[in-house]
């Protein structure tokens, strides 16, 4: 018989790692962030780079420590953070990469956001959760 105190641990850790990405995402892609990068898309190169570096780049270096945590956690079972995050992050995304720069159905990507962003966690921690919390 399975110990209820070890699977409300796990139930408690695979929320506690869905609250974290769900909240870190929903600032990271509010409204006003969105009309803003839609805005200053700004083809110089060495401009493109600094802004991916300090948006995307870090963004997704900080989701690749916060995933290695959870593998040292024994919460995730994943083989590789990196291409997690990323997997993760492409989750996220789904076609708002094509909308947004095109306008079509913005205000459908945003008002979307939060749904698209607990389903695609949901299904990471599901997809990645380890064994021994499984």
């Amino acid at each position: 018989m399975p110990n209820p105190y070890i699977a409300a641990s796990a139930d408690r850790a695979a929320m506690t790692v869905r609250v974290i990405l769900r909240n870190s995402v929903v600032l990271l892609l509010n409204a006003n962030a969105i009309k803003e990068n839609i805005r200053l898309n700004v083809p110089v190169r060495n401009i493109a780079f600094l802004i991916y570096e300090l948006g995307p780049g870090q963004t997704h270096n900080n989701l690749t420590a916060m995933i290695e945590a959870a593998m040292v956690q024994g919460e995730l079972a994943v083989p590789s953070a990196s291409e997690a995050a990323e997997q993760l992050i492409g989750m996220w995304q789904g076609l708002a990469n094509y909308r947004l720069p095109l306008g079509v159905g913005v205000e459908g990507v945003i008002a979307g956001i939060e749904a698209r962003v607990t389903s695609a966690v949901d299904l990471f921690v599901t997809a990645y959760q380890s064994s021994e919390r499984a």
